[in-house]
């Protein structure tokens, strides 16, 4: 079997094992308590990311209760490290997909900025930053290459 087919059975496996890996990550969106800890934390972190005065929430409908549940306890953490007024509000004419792992998306400007904060999308930020490490102990390093990205 020439070396290409076989580095690309390894990416496929790669691809899979990430793939393999969503139903257990989903999983957590069903721990009570843990998820609620999980969502409070992402989301002061994104608002401060995006230090914008007016965000709208876009979540699961099954999560949408104990977001709201949320709200006032992200905007007491955004002012205290801001010093700034955050009004935030839960989108409830779109909703993530009733299949998906959880998480959130976060609007601003109108929707002009989106901050796809959902397990899925950190998955794959995981997976592509893996990948150059996954290519350096296949093939070495490449004195070619000027940057290691």
């Amino acid at each position: 079997m020439p070396f290409s087919a076989i580095v690309s059975k390894l990416f496929k496996v790669y691809d899979f094992m990430i793939h393999l890996s969503l139903p257990c990550i989903s999983v957590l969106s069903l721990e009570g308590h843990f998820w609620f800890t999980i969502l409070e934390f992402n989301e002061c972190y994104v608002c401060l990311q995006l230090l914008e005065s007016n965000v709208v929430i876009r979540c699961r409908e099954s999560d949408q209760s104990l977001l709201s549940g949320l709200l006032n306890s992200i905007t007491q953490k955004y002012k205290e490290a801001t010093k700034r007024d955050l009004n935030l509000q839960i989108d409830t004419d779109v909703f993530l997909p009733a299949g998906s792992a959880g998480g959130v998306e976060l609007l601003a400007m109108k929707g002009r900025i989106k901050v796809s904060n959902t397990l899925e999308a950190r998955l794959e930020l995981i997976s592509s930053q893996l990948l150059p490490e996954i290519r350096m102990a296949l093939f070495g390093r490449n004195p070619n290459r000027k940057f290691n990205d």
